[in-house]
C-alpha cells in the first residue's frame, strides 16, 4: 500500500491484511524492531510520510494515527478525535511543518505543530474548505500549495496558511481549466 525509506536505509512498508514490514536496500525482510510495533501486526497503513524531523507518520483504519520515531525505534498509536475515526488514507508535510491528513468520507484535517505544543491533540482542525468526502491524493508543490484530490469533487488548489481554496477543478469547469469526466 505504502513504503518509505527510514533514515538506517531500510524501507518500511505496509500490505493490506498482512501488516507492516521492513527490507533491507536489497529488498530483503528483515525484522520490524520497533517498540511499541509487534513484528506480527496487523498494520495496514495506507500511507507513510517522513516528516522533516524524522518521524514517519503511519494513517490507517479506524482513524488510526502512528507516529514512528526512527532514532529511538519507538512509535505510539493515536486515534485523533478530529479524523472521526475514518481511515487515513493521505499524509503529507507542507513548507511550515504542518501534517494534512486525507481521510476516508470526512474530508481533510490539518496538525498544527504550534497549536500541538502543549497538547498532540489540540493541534488538530478539520479543513472546512474541503468537502467532508474520499480524499483520494495529497499533494504539496514547490510554491508551498497544498492540492485536494476527491473522489466526487474534483481537485482543489488551498492555501496551507489560511486554508481557502486558490483554485477548484471539476468536469464542469470552463475550456482549459477543467477535468476530464470518464
Amino acid at each position: 500500500m505504502s513504503f518509505v525509506e527510514d533514515l538506517d536505509g531500510s524501507f518500511l512498508y505496509s500490505a493490506w491484511g498482512d501488516g507492516l514490514f521492513r527490507c533491507d536496500s536489497n529488498f530483503q525482510h528483515i525484522p520490524l524492531n520497533i517498540s511499541g510495533i509487534p513484528e506480527k501486526n496487523d498494520i495496514s497503513a495506507w500511507d507513510l510520510c517522513q516528516r522533516a524531523d524524522g518521524t514517519i507518520w503511519m494513517g490507517g483504519q479506524d482513524g488510526r494515527l502512528l507516529i514512528y520515531n526512527p532514532r529511538t525505534r519507538s512509535a505510539r498509536e493515536l486515534k485523533p478525535a478530529a479524523i472521526g475515526r475514518r481511515t487515513i488514507r493521505q499524509i503529507v508535510e507542507d513548507k511550515a511543518g504542518n501534517m494534512w491528513l486525507g481521510t476516508q468520507n470526512y474530508g481533510v484535517a490539518k496538525w498544527d505543530p504550534v497549536k500541538a505544543a502543549d497538547n498532540f491533540e489540540q493541534g488538530f482542525s478539520v479543513l472546512q474548505t474541503v468537502p467532508g468526502t474520499l480524499i483520494e491524493k495529497l499533494f504539496v508543490d514547490k510554491a508551498g500549495d497544498l492540492w485536494v484530490c476527491t473522489i466526487v469533487d474534483g481537485v482543489y488548489k488551498i492555501d496551507p496558511a489560511d486554508g481557502k481554496i486558490l483554485a477548484h477543478y471539476t468536469e464542469k469547469g470552463e475550456p482549459g481549466k477543467r477535468l476530464l469526466n470518464k
